[in-house]
């Protein structure tokens, strides 16, 4: 079965993905110069589970 992409946003989603689903991720944006401990947290998890991590800016995140 083929799961259809889908974007999901917020620091709070993004974590529970990594935590209960990372293999529902393939890749995670951040907006430049997006700063924290969270963000830290989301980085090492992303790293953990081999997924990269991109930074766009935020006219690039309304896009989506």
């Amino acid at each position: 079965m083929h799961m259809k992409d889908f974007y999901i946003y917020g620091r709070n989603a993004i974590m529970e993905q990594l935590l209960h689903h990372p293999k529902n991720l393939k890749r995670i944006m951040l907006r430049e110069g997006i700063k924290g401990r969270d963000i830290d947290e989301i980085r090492t998890l992303a790293q953990k589970h081999h997924i990269s991590v991109g930074m766009t800016d935020e006219k690039e995140i309304t896009k989506l």
